[in-house]
């Protein structure tokens, strides 16, 4: 517990809003997708998940289990999103692992250029972060948007390697 707060202090005063962006993907996606009112309910990591559904049209999904709710809430308000078809628009992972990021760019066919991935939790405990800081450096890792409570990774090969903290 101490540890998070002492992660979590260390984000506040390292992080900022959509003001100290200067990716016009990464501004659109936070003041259009992350900041919008929106109505879905649940922890932070559920809005920014279905937020992120909405925002980016997604279609093809791959949730893993979720202490969130988050598969019923998927099927509920994205009826027509594709399970378990690759590639995947979007991928939930419970957790920061360095060989689940790894095995998902090693195997072809399962990510493409606009692929989010959404990992929980990274400051859950020592290991969890150490795991995250290691995702960050993968070379097929091009964007990353820390939000404490939840992690976005990108694969955009057009841009360039950048690592955000945002406080949602």
């Amino acid at each position: 517990m101490f540890y998070r707060f002492l992660a979590y202090t260390r984000f506040l005063f390292r992080s900022t809003n959509q003001h100290g962006v200067h990716s016009p993907f990464v501004y659109q996606y936070v003041t259009k997708g992350l900041y919008r009112n929106s109505r879905f309910k649940g922890s932070k990591t559920a809005k920014v998940a279905l937020k992120s559904l909405e925002y980016f049209e997604v279609g093809n999904i791959d949730l893993e289990e979720s202490k969130h709710g988050l598969d019923a809430q998927v099927k509920s308000h994205f009826p027509a999103i594709k399970r378990n078809r690759m590639p995947y628009d979007f991928i939930y992972h419970p957790r920061p692992e360095l060989k689940s990021v790894r095995n998902l760019l090693d195997t072809p066919g399962k990510i493409h250029n606009d692929t989010l991935l959404l990992l929980d939790q990274p400051y859950r405990n020592p290991q969890s972060t150490k795991e995250w800081e290691s995702i960050k450096e993968i070379p097929g890792v091009t964007v990353t948007i820390d939000m404490f409570h939840c992690s976005a990774v990108f694969f955009r090969k057009e841009q360039v390697k950048e690592h955000f903290r945002i406080r949602i």
